[in-house]
């Protein structure tokens, strides 16, 4: 994601409050590793003020709380922590699909 004026999601900044009624999904990934240093980007700022959904996966604890105050932690494989405004936090699994041939 580019960041400063060059972002191409900072025009949809404004709609993000209204994402459950207009339909509006935006998703994000990112490298936990300074990650706290973005939280200062308009978009990625937004979505945490707006306390929206997220899934943190395996990261350095350094960064500091980057989800309703969770810190990224050294987590197995394909397993996180969903984070959500009324259930607070749980833990969540992915599997892994090997690809078709």
């Amino acid at each position: 994601m580019a960041a400063g004026v060059d972002n191409p999601l900072l025009p949809l900044v404004e709609l993000f409050a209204q994402g459950r009624d207009i339909g509006l999904h935006v998703a994000l990934a990112r490298n936990a590793h300074g990650a706290a240093r973005a939280l200062f980007d308009p978009v990625i700022g937004r979505i945490r003020e707006l306390a929206s959904t997220g899934i943190l996966l395996s990261g350095p604890g350094e960064e500091g709380a980057l989800l309703g105050g969770v810190r990224p932690q050294p987590l197995p494989p394909g397993r996180g922590w969903l984070v959500t405004r009324r259930e607070g936090r749980r833990v969540v699994r992915f599997p892994w699909v090997p690809p078709a041939p």
